[in-house]
């Protein structure tokens, strides 16, 4: 049997990325998959996907359509099994020092209080289960310094706290909660920072990685599925990094 056979998942930036391959990964085990995004491109992951998909177009750092998506989710099938937040921006490079306020804002408000909007909105329902599985999307730039992404990092570094609590607290309810914390990953986001970068810099992380790549989409999505699924029923408040290496160095 597929390892989320039975289970409705609600899968938050899933119209590109990490959040795509989650979705598609989730259907393949056999959740039904809610695909929210803002783009409006979760309507071609659902259309891929097919039977058992739906897109719902959503802006995470708005707690009303948070909770309308949650609504609307069991509306549709019934119950919640699964959240996995995956939604978030990279913002701009700039020093601490210098960082504009307007994207320290915004950073805030996708990556952080989205993932708090979409927790507590879930939590009522994922407790009906008594066995639901939270899966937060953070980075690997929680864990230490890169200068330059002081407004991201911060953002991510609030979902591995706030993970962390919500899984003291919700752990009574039978509802797990644990963090995933990618490194660099090819996906659009990484395309974007490889621009931005300086000449060169990319290539000297994925030469300091042991595995001496970039990681893929799937590969996050594949360590999702573990984290959703009951083969990780005693698994919470934990922070699975997916790096190839790098923080081990």
């Amino acid at each position: 049997m597929a390892r989320l056979e039975g289970k409705v998942a609600i899968v938050t930036g899933a119209g590109s990325g990490i959040g795509r391959a989650v979705a598609e990964r989730f259907h393949r085990e056999g959740a039904k998959v809610v695909a929210a995004d803002v783009s409006g491109e979760e309507k071609a992951t659902c259309a891929e996907l097919g039977e058992g998909a739906l897109p719902v177009t959503v802006d995470v750092s708005d707690r009303g359509q948070v909770e309308a998506l949650v609504a609307r989710a069991v509306e549709e099938f019934g119950r919640l099994d699964v959240l996995c937040n995956c939604a978030a921006i990279e913002g701009d490079p700039a020093p601490i020092s210098e960082h504009p306020d307007d994207q320290l804002e915004r950073l805030l408000a996708v990556n952080f209080k989205g993932v708090f909007h979409t927790t507590r909105a879930a939590f009522p329902e994922l407790a009906k289960t008594g066995a639901g599985s939270i899966v937060n999307i953070a980075s690997t730039q929680a864990l230490f310094a890169v200068p330059g992404s002081g407004g991201y990092a911060a953002s991510k570094g609030a979902v591995v706290s706030m993970s962390r609590t919500a899984a003291v607290e919700f752990a009574s309810a039978g509802v797990r909660v644990n963090v995933l914390c990618p490194g660099l990953i090819d996906t659009p986001m990484m395309n974007r920072f490889r621009q931005a970068a300086p000449p060169g810099a990319l290539d000297q992380v994925v030469a300091a990685t042991p595995l001496g790549r970039l990681g893929r989409a799937d590969e996050m999505a594949q360590c999702a599925v573990f984290l959703a699924s009951d083969e990780s029923s005693y698994v919470t408040g934990s922070v699975l990094t997916a790096d190839g290496g790098y923080t081990a160095v």
